[in-house]
């Protein structure tokens, strides 16, 4: 994940353009607006138009990369999981619906929760060590596992 810093000046209108290098032709990546809560998936929309206030955050908007590479994607391919300070995120252009688990690399489950039927779920990892952890999503009829390092 990267933040995008941007200044606000006199306009109000404006567009952000993402363009992906023709070498990586299947990267899935996202913008994610935090003020609206709108995710961009910016091989559909490279090109975003938004209104800006003056009390907008600098770091309003975050570019997210997803999986890179994978042969057999699956069932819901951009789902996108990262690490930010002592939170997880999963991100994807669908709803995200279902239970959320998070284990060890050993196996043990540490967090579970209940999907909110939303594109960004935010859980609390404050009481996990650093490492890394396995995140699944199971809707009940599949299931999706992708691998996060979590830092503090």
């Amino acid at each position: 994940m990267i933040q995008l810093g941007f200044v606000k000046n006199t306009a109000s209108d404006y567009t952000l353009q993402v363009i992906i290098p023709a070498q990586y032709p299947d990267m899935v990546t996202f913008i994610n607006d935090k003020k609206t809560g709108e995710l961009y998936t910016v091989s559909a929309e490279p090109t975003i138009h938004f209104t800006s206030a003056p009390d907008d955050d600098p770091n309003r908007f975050e570019l997210i990369f997803g999986t890179v590479g994978t042969e057999n994607r699956d069932f819901n391919s951009d789902l996108t999981c990262y690490s930010d300070g002592s939170s997880i995120i999963l991100l994807s252009s669908e709803l995200i619906k279902g239970e959320i688990r998070v284990t060890s690399l050993s196996g043990q489950q540490l967090i579970a929760v209940k999907a909110p039927g939303e594109h960004r779920v935010l859980i609390d990892a404050g009481q996990l060590a650093p490492g890394t952890y396995l995140v699944s999503l199971d809707t009940g009829n599949e299931w999706q596992t992708r691998k996060v390092f979590v830092s503090k």
